[in-house]
């Protein structure tokens, strides 16, 4: 499942500012993959991981932007929430990128 563009994004939105130019292409294609590693988690270890990589992401996300000692770690978080938040209805969209599991059932 790739990563595809919100037809219903704000105008403007479909880049982070400040991020590096290539944060979006590969988060199109790490996302998916991370979403495939994860298919065979129960519900409540994917619901822990958003609290999980959130506390990362918000106290190392400058890493991830301007490079530091927490850069591999954010991003691997980043990727990781993404993923997971695509198992929730509706999915997530961040920057413009739109990541949702369809439900079977």
């Amino acid at each position: 499942m790739a990563g595809r563009i919100d037809e219903r994004r704000p105008a403007g939105e479909g880049e982070v500012r400040g991020a590096p130019p290539a944060l979006l292409p590969c988060l199109a294609l790490a996302v998916p993959l991370r979403i495939e590693e994860l298919r065979a988690k129960p519900p409540a270890e994917l619901a822990e991981l958003g609290p999980q990589c959130g506390e990362l992401i918000a106290g190392h996300g400058d890493d991830l932007l301007f490079g530091g000692k927490f850069a591999r770690e954010t991003w691997m978080a980043l990727v990781a929430g993404l993923a997971a938040c695509a198992f929730a209805p509706g999915g997530v969209t961040f920057a413009g990128v739109h990541w949702e599991v369809e439900h079977v059932g």
